[in-house]
């Protein structure tokens, strides 16, 4: 053991030499320092750049942290790669350790303890500039310690372990060794998560981007550290129980699994997600469980989703707290008027899902698209608008909560920008004639747990 410590030393030494390139120890810890700062920086102008005021704060702290600890990828696990390519190429040194008493593993293992050190300056680095220049914060009271430095420790155990491997492919494919190491840099920079949500990817590079074990890694280590600095009461949270959950205390085992899964204790609005007409006393139960839930302040308000006139009418009858919310298709193509003005004589506010109709256009392109609508697209031009924004003002001025879905900040924000204009009577009202009746989702009188009913994993 003495022995390989010493190798393991020498090894360490004769890697910071070389990284450092021989210059001096002052000259070498300050290009350590000032290349991640420059990194930080250069990440924090790109963003303030083309990020929307409404996305920054969240979003740009997720990548921020993705990014401090790519760094370990970058220097470790693809950096052992080029400790081949540049012992090989530029030093000329690779044929000496072959032949030397310290052996090739015992040498990489010490180069790859001397990129952990850089890697580690520029992962602290980098949060501290987060933290305190860029006023990037995160909650440390929600951060999950075990769970956070177990993964940790695990990355750094595969960024080594991989590393071990992409140097064995270097020399063993010395042609393409070059290639091969920018090609992963690059692969693990673009396909993970680090400056972009995978989602945002074409599907087939999607899945790849699964495949990567630091997809998950870097994922898990945003959650962990509680990477929201965003205060709890800021934030409302929605959710719904599935029909397989339906009946009393599955109900209340239901709200057990989505408040573990979101790590909170009390959900902001808790609904139905349909009825079960053919089951209708599970609906009921489940109703039942909701406003238990309410009445021990786990739930601080409690809906329904996709219930048609007479749902409601059985629900109101046989329960005591009329639901806050029903959440139903409303869209240009298909309005419901009947249903909505039934929840507005309940006093039930309307809440729409596809409030532009994209399902018209995702599920079933042959409605057409309402993006593409020449009616929405003539008023969305006469206001100097998109006609996303159009539809959303045509919810919001005739009384209704609409929630649509992006994961793309600029289109967020455009979301959001729909209170300084007004949409005229005339113009409610040809939105309104664009109704054709035809639903995009499910009919609701086919809602079947034999049909649709799926198995909801516990938290």
């Amino acid at each position: 053991m003495r022995v390989l410590a010493a190798r393991l030393r020498t090894a360490a030494w004769l890697g910071w030499q070389i990284e450092s390139n021989w210059a001096a120890p002052f000259l070498f810890v300050v290009y350590a320092v000032l290349r991640p700062l420059a990194m930080a920086l250069i990440l924090a102008g790109m963003y303030w750049a083309v990020a929307s005021q409404a996305a920054r704060r969240e979003a740009f702290l997720g990548f921020y942290l993705a990014n401090a600890f790519h760094a370990y990828v970058t220097q470790v696990m693809v950096g052992m790669g080029w400790v081949v390519v540049e012992e090989r190429e530029d030093y000329e040194t690779l044929k000496y350790v072959y032949t030397s008493p310290m052996g090739m593993l015992t040498y990489l293992g010490g180069r790859s303890t001397v990129k952990l050190v850089l890697a580690t300056v520029s992962m602290v680095l980098a949060l501290t500039v987060g933290w305190f220049v860029l006023g990037l914060r995160w909650d440390w009271a929600s951060v999950a310690w075990v769970p956070l430095v177990s993964s940790f420790a695990l990355g750094l155990v595969a960024c080594v372990h991989l590393g071990f491997l992409v140097a064995g492919a270097a020399m063993l494919l010395p042609r393409v060794a070059i290639t091969l190491n920018e090609a992963l840099a690059v692969a693990f920079y673009l396909l993970c998560g680090v400056i972009f949500p995978i989602d945002l990817l074409p599907a087939g590079l999607r899945q790849l981007a699964l495949v990567f074990p630091f997809t998950y890694w870097y994922e898990a280590l945003r959650r962990f550290l509680g990477r929201s600095g965003v205060d709890r009461s800021e934030i409302f949270v929605e959710t719904k129980i599935w029909i397989t959950d339906y009946g009393y205390d599955q109900t209340l085992h239901a709200f057990d699994k989505s408040a573990g899964k979101l790590g909170i204790d009390q959900i902001d609005l808790l609904i139905l997600h349909q009825a079960l007409p053919g089951e209708f006393d599970l609906t009921i139960s489940a109703y039942q469980a909701l406003e238990t839930l309410l009445g021990d302040g786990k739930v601080r308000t409690i809906g329904v989703s996709n219930f048609m006139p007479d749902h409601l009418s059985a629900l109101l009858a046989a329960t005591s707290e009329v639901p806050a919310v029903n959440q139903i298709e409303v869209h240009p193509y298909f309005r419901q008027s009947e249903l909505l003005a039934v929840n507005s004589e309940h006093r039930i506010l309307s809440q729409a899902w596809s409030p532009i109709g994209g399902i018209t256009f995702y599920r079933d392109g042959s409605h057409g698209s309402t993006l593409q609508d020449p009616v929405i697209n003539d008023i969305a031009a006469a206001h100097g608008r998109t006609p996303a924004q159009v539809m959303l003002r045509w919810h919001l001025q005739q009384g209704r909560q609409a929630i649509p879905k992006s994961v793309t900040p600029s289109r967020i924000a455009e979301n959001f920008d729909i209170f300084d204009f007004e949409l005229t009577a005339d113009q409610l009202a040809a939105i309104d004639d664009l109704d054709t009746g035809v639903r995009g989702g499910p009919e609701p009188e086919q809602i079947t747990r034999t049909a649709f009913g799926r198995d909801i994993p516990e938290a």
